[in-house]
């Protein structure tokens, strides 16, 4: 099993700033993350592609918000790096 490392103070601000809905959904989202970070039966988890590959993962919590995360196979442990609103890329 993978382990969430302690957010940094950036995503808990994030998580604060999110609609009450998708607070709730965090811990579903996380323990779904730690127990499979590379597969969802739904589709919910993938890798980015093609320039963005360089970011890792993301989780998709509902078609606008999303939990960027990068995953360490040596230790097992995963960095969330961004929790919000789906960005726009370039």
């Amino acid at each position: 099993m993978y382990k969430i490392l302690p957010l940094k103070k950036k995503i808990e601000k994030s998580i604060r700033e999110l609609p009450p809905a998708y607070r709730n959904k965090l811990k579903d989202a996380f323990q779904e993350i730690e127990t499979s970070p590379y597969y969802h039966p739904t589709g919910k988890i993938s890798p980015f592609k093609g320039n963005l590959k360089h970011l890792g993962w993301h989780y998709d919590l509902s078609d606008n918000y999303r939990i960027h995360y990068e995953i360490d196979e040596a230790t097992k442990e995963i960095t969330i790096t961004y929790i919000g609103p789906h960005p726009k890329y370039k």
